[in-house]
Parts: structure tokens; sequence; C-alpha cells
């Protein structure tokens, strides 16, 4: 199963290409940055990754997959 990590996936755009990947089989992983962030994340149908993109760790841990 393909993997893709995002970002933005709590907005407009990145939560419609977050469910459009997880509806076509796709493991989604995304960024969020905030408690908030991650419950839009995950009712979005992507796995939540706390942290932001100055978060070295938090980047490295969603693009592991």
């Amino acid at each position: 199963m393909p993997t893709a990590f995002i970002t933005g996936a709590s907005g407009f755009i990145g939560g419609n290409l977050a469910r459009r990947l997880s509806r076509e089989g796709w493991t989604v992983r995304a960024l969020a940055r905030s408690e908030r962030s991650a419950g839009i994340v995950a009712a979005n149908g992507a796995e939540p990754v706390r942290g932001d993109l100055d978060t070295v760790g938090a980047m490295a841990e969603g693009a592991r997959g």
C-alpha cells in the first residue's frame, strides 16, 4: 500500500487530498500542529504526526511511514 506524508490536512485543500488518498487506498500521514488540528486530520482519514515544519523529528517521523 503506498504511503503519503502531507502538510495542511486540516485545511481545505490538504483535507480534500487526505480524504481522496485514503479513499484510493493510500496510507496517509499528515503533520498536525495542535490537538485540534490532529483531530481534524484524523477525521480526514490521515494519521496525525504532531509537530510543525520546523520540527525535524516530526518531519522524519512522518516521512518514515
